[in-house]
């Protein structure tokens, strides 16, 4: 009995290092997609953008994720301009 409760609090250990890697690599993977979807909002509004009918801009922004805990990230922010 007692190897058996070794095993199990062995394979809780590893669990929980394998899940703190996952979530250190999603920190990282997050605001690189945010960055990318973004990037590819600027290109679909790029023709508004040239026109300066609307201006856009960024604000560094911390989020406090559930599962993925503290990262930081940019907010995109669009305002149209008023004639």
């Amino acid at each position: 009995m007692n190897d058996d409760l070794a095993t199990l609090l062995r394979k809780r250990k590893q669990l929980k290092e394998e899940q703190e890697v996952r979530k250190i690599e999603m920190q990282k993977y997050c605001p690189m997609e945010i960055k990318k979807f973004y990037g590819r909002l600027e290109d679909w509004l790029s023709d508004l953008i040239e026109e300066n009918m609307i201006l856009t801009s960024y604000e560094d922004i911390k989020v406090d994720g559930q599962k993925l805990g503290v990262y930081y990230a940019m907010r995109f922010k669009i305002k149209a301009k008023l004639f």
